[in-house]
């Protein structure tokens, strides 16, 4: 906030293509990310977050999921 933090956006790469070092995926509610949204909280700071996309996008990414071109072809 001392350097002008008026908000916070969070990208759709979280919970969609982010991951961790195993491999997992990391999801919006990962207590990891905890603290982030506590500071938040506590200093009154929005948070944008987008969450939402068709559920084809969490599918494997093959000729056969709906929306294989559209994710190959802007991932």
């Amino acid at each position: 906030m001392a350097q002008g933090v008026i908000g916070v956006k969070v990208c759709k790469s979280l919970g969609l293509t982010d991951k961790d070092r195993d491999g997992n995926r990391i999801a919006i509610d990962d207590p990891r990310r905890d603290p982030i949204w506590t500071a938040c909280g506590k200093n009154k700071i929005p948070v944008i977050i987008h969450s939402a996309e068709p559920s084809s996008f969490w599918n494997p990414r093959y000729e056969f999921n709906e929306h294989w071109l559209e994710l190959r072809q802007k991932p």
